[in-house]
């Protein structure tokens, strides 16, 4: 998409205004290259002395002023050199007659400015300038070095670990470790594909693992729970896959990981290639004056991304301009699903954050958005779905895959998919966030029926369900039975948000008195943890009650002997 030069003016007004004018900045010969080095500087060489100079001088002071804004948005800098009184800079500077209008960028002299000396001729070259320039700065070069890959062994074999010292060199240097026990069908099942995994990108990274039951400390002490248990650890972090365990998925994975940090810098020209090849991505849009914490919080909340979407950077103001984001805004994150990018999904203003909570803040938003706007959920991916850290809500579908004419699976998934859409782009906004899903109901077809009462005979089925509460409905705020289409749906959304239908619950009694009496034991141990006085307090009174207590029934189970001295003698005193 081409864009024209005047999208700087365009972008002018959004920068607020500066009430005196502009201050003209002065280079000497002690200052010129350390303060040239970075960015793009507009430099006038001039004598005091020249007619032409004198001339030029309002237009240059309306251009100062006129361009401020951009020092903080693209890095573009306007400066003078008086040569009358540095004339050793102005010679170094290869400067003939005045005034000369020089580009310097990092530090290097670009190009003497031969065009008429006009406001309007020179705003658009400053604009061309600026606008060029934003397109080729990546991170690295603000000061974020890039990260250091891990170092591999160069095998192409499966490495066998025995011992602490081996896990922890591969640790240290990077690995793809897989925890085992021999006796799993799954890890037999498994073990094929890790060797070609081996083979495949073994040169830049080992693949390895450890028999659990012969190293059980070992796999004990790295937190495994059940096998096989795949980690990856690489740059110091250490990252659990729980996704697919194909070949393909596994090494897109472990490639991902090697590259976790790092993030690509685009262009408004590649935006619609990689709109047509992701069906998540975000793109981190950022100034020449963004801070150096926001842009390490972004690199390092991006590890959440691991083997999923993929995020980008980009400094070009033709795609602040494509995206709809105002560059005087501040850095903005965007999320694009569905493969459009006309829209994003979703903006995260850093403008709403601090540098302190950046990374958190920005983690939390790219765990809510990276799912696609429609996931099929099978084994490898329940957890983050149905159980996902931001409790969200999940429309789910059942629909059954086998059996089926050519296309008809296809239509069903089509047709959820634009139900999903609508309700992006016009449902209400819940807090918890709503994901739209479906699962194969012949391969899920007890656990749907199960749990949510779906048959496989009636699917496609729907239901609106509720994960961290362990409930769902299946009706509309009419009490009809949920349809497979966007009105029915819209309505169970809305009726569940409102409290106004009735759930059904997903799990047995058994479990929800379990549950509930953890809620409750939960709830004290927090009461008690913020009233500790009070806590203290009832458990002395407690303690001093139940003393008593036991004395009376040690009492009364053993009577005294003046007692039985009154009962004998008939006596009343």
């Amino acid at each position: 998409m081409i864009f024209t030069l005047p999208l700087l003016a365009l972008l002018a007004p959004l920068i607020p205004s500066f009430s005196q004018a502009a201050e003209l900045r002065q280079l000497q010969s002690d200052n010129f290259k350390q303060v040239t080095s970075q960015g793009q500087w507009l430099v006038e060489h001039y004598s005091p002395q020249c007619g032409h100079c004198r001339a030029f001088a309002p237009t240059w002071e309306k251009l100062v002023e006129a361009k401020q804004y951009l020092e903080g948005v693209a890095g573009f800098h306007m400066a003078q050199v008086n040569c009358l009184a540095q004339g050793d800079l102005c010679d170094e500077n290869g400067i003939k007659g005045y005034p000369t209008i020089t580009l310097f960028q990092d530090g290097q002299m670009v190009e003497n400015y031969q065009q008429p000396r006009g406001f309007d001729e020179l705003s658009t070259y400053i604009q061309n300038s600026a606008t060029k320039y934003s397109k080729r700065r990546p991170l690295a070069q603000a000061g974020i070095p890039p990260p250091e890959l891990p170092s591999a062994s160069g095998s192409t074999e499966v490495v066998s670990i025995s011992s602490k010292d081996e896990l922890d060199r591969i640790k240290s240097q990077g690995g793809f470790v897989k925890f085992f026990a021999p006796w799993c069908g799954h890890c037999k099942k498994l073990a094929p594909t890790w060797k070609k995994l081996a083979e495949e990108i073994g040169p830049s990274i080992t693949i390895a693992e450890v028999n659990c039951d012969e190293r059980k400390a070992l796999c004990s002490a790295e937190g495994v729970m059940g096998y096989p248990q795949l980690y990856l650890y690489a740059k110091g972090q250490k990252y659990e896959h729980n996704g697919g365990r194909t070949l393909d998925a596994m090494s897109k994975f472990a490639k991902k990981a090697l590259e976790a940090g790092e993030l690509e810098y685009i262009n408004v020209d590649r935006i619609e290639s990689i709109t047509k090849k992701e069906e998540v991505f975000f793109i981190f849009l950022h100034t020449y004056s963004a801070s150096r914490k926001i842009l390490e919080s972004v690199m390092s909340a991006s590890k959440a991304l691991l083997g999923e979407a993929v995020i980008y950077q980009s400094r070009d103001l033709e795609l602040f301009s494509y995206t709809g984001a105002q560059p005087s805004s501040g850095p903005v994150l965007l999320c694009f699903k569905d493969h459009d990018s006309t829209t994003p999904i979703a903006t995260f203003s850093f403008a709403e954050t601090t540098d302190e909570s950046a990374e958190q803040d920005v983690s939390a938003f790219l765990r809510l958005h990276k799912l696609p706007i429609v996931v099929k959920v099978d084994s490898h991916n329940f957890k983050e779905v149905m159980r996902s850290d931001q409790g969200s809500a999940v429309v789910l579908a059942g629909l059954r895959t086998k059996g089926r004419k050519d296309g008809e699976l296809e239509t069903e998934i089509e047709q959820f998919t634009r139900v999903a859409r609508a309700w992006r782009k016009g449902g209400r906004r819940f807090e918890q966030g709503v994901i739209f899903a479906w699962m194969d109901g012949d391969k899920w077809e007890n656990w749907l029926k199960s749990n949510y009462g779906m048959k496989r005979s009636k699917m496609p089925e729907v239901r609106v369900t509720n994960p961290p509460k362990f409930e769902y409905y299946d009706v509309t705020l009419e009490i009809e039975p949920i349809e497979f289409n966007g009105e029915s749906i819209f309505s169970t959304l809305e009726g569940f948000h409102q409290n106004t239908l009735r759930p059904r619950t997903v799990e047995p009694l058994s479990h929800r008195l379990f549950r509930a009496s953890a809620i409750k034991t939960e709830g004290w141990k927090t009461w008690a943890m913020e009233n500790m006085a009070k806590f203290i307090m009832i458990c002395v009174g407690l303690s001093i009650a139940g003393i008593w207590l036991a004395r009376k029934l040690i009492l009364w189970d053993f009577p005294s002997d003046h007692a039985n001295h009154l009962k004998l003698s008939n006596r009343l005193d």
